[in-house]
This record gives structure tokens, C-alpha cells and sequence, in this order.
């Protein structure tokens, strides 16, 4: 009897886990939020090819917006702050367009390289220009 029990809770310990390992990869890989390392990555990899530097991440915030257009709903946006070479802080965007609001989400990370903007020429330009 208490054989059985055992490999009962055994059965259910190593079902919950195995459900949290995929709750936890389905949160950093494919859920628009935050923790999402597909944004991440596209924006590092995006600013590292345009400026030819290495930048690093000082925060990330995340926010789902209710557009007003016809197709896709909702745009969740990815707002990381980084500094250049000389510690010049700047924003990068990346956007990604969905029909609901949570639990949307996508897989391929080279989609998100195609919605990716920063603020780094413009800061490069007012430097210059001295305004």
C-alpha cells in the first residue's frame, strides 16, 4: 500500500514539474512579455550590425497597447534602455502586433528583428550638431 502511494506522488511530483519546465519555456520563448529572449536578442543583434558596437541592457520594460487599425489588435511593446561606448543612455523599441491582449505570442524569433527602432542615431546626431 505504501508502495503504491510513493510512486503515486512520485507520478504527480514528475507531472507538476514537467508542466512547470514547459510553463516556464513557453513564458521566455514564446508569451509576449518581458522575459521574452527572442526580443532581447533581436535588439542587441539588431544594434550591434547598425553601429558597429556592442551594447548591454540596463532595463527592460514591457507594456500591450489596443491599437486602433482593422487587423491586428493589440501591439506589445519591448522598451530596453542601453548605453553606448561612452555611457550615453538611449532606448530601443521593438513591436509586435497580436490579436488578443494576453497569452499571445510567437516562436520565430526572426520576426521580431522586423520591428525594431532606437533612439541612438538621433542622440548621435544632436551631439554633433550641438542641439
Amino acid at each position: 500500500m505504501k508502495s503504491r502511494r510513493k510512486k503515486l506522488v512520485l507520478i504527480v511530483v514528475g507531472i507538476a514539474i514537467c508542466f512547470g519546465g514547459i510553463v516556464f519555456f513557453l513564458f521566455r520563448n514564446f508569451f509576449y512579455n518581458k522575459y521574452n529572449v527572442h526580443a532581447r536578442r533581436a535588439v542587441l543583434e539588431t544594434l550591434s550590425e547598425r553601429y558597429d558596437q556592442e551594447f548591454e541592457l540596463l532595463s527592460t520594460e514591457f507594456e500591450t497597447k489596443e491599437t486602433e487599425t482593422g487587423g491586428a489588435r493589440y501591439v506589445h511593446i519591448w522598451t530596453y534602455q542601453l548605453p553606448d561606448e561612452q555611457g550615453r543612455q538611449f532606448d530601443a523599441y521593438v513591436r509586435c502586433y497580436g490579436l488578443v491582449e494576453r497569452g499571445d505570442g510567437n516562436f520565430l524569433a526572426s520576426d521580431y528583428f522586423n520591428y525594431i527602432d532606437d533612439t541612438y542615431g538621433q542622440l548621435c546626431i544632436e551631439e554633433r550638431t550641438g542641439s
